[in-house]
């Protein structure tokens, strides 16, 4: 991504920064036909330096962490065809 120096909107003009992902998870066996998982990211979005056309400077940028809980449960359908 490369918007140095570039007019963003409305007189602003700013930097961008990387956008990313980063996440681990885990799945455990809680018996024969169910389980359970976890798992937590750390998202960014990116950020921006900007400055108004007054030259006031202007930081904006979303970051944010997920955490997700799940179980699962298999039914006995049969012998597959």
């Amino acid at each position: 991504m490369k918007c140095v120096g570039r007019s963003i909107s409305g007189g602003l003009r700013g930097r961008c920064a990387v956008v990313g992902l980063v996440g681990i998870a885990l799945a455990m066996p809680l018996c024969a036909v169910s389980d359970a998982q976890a798992e937590i990211d750390y998202v960014d979005f990116g950020s921006r330096a900007l400055a108004a056309s007054d030259g006031t400077p202007i930081n904006v940028g979303m970051h944010t962490w997920q955490a997700k809980l799940g179980a699962n449960y298999r039914f006995d359908l049969g012998a597959s065809p």
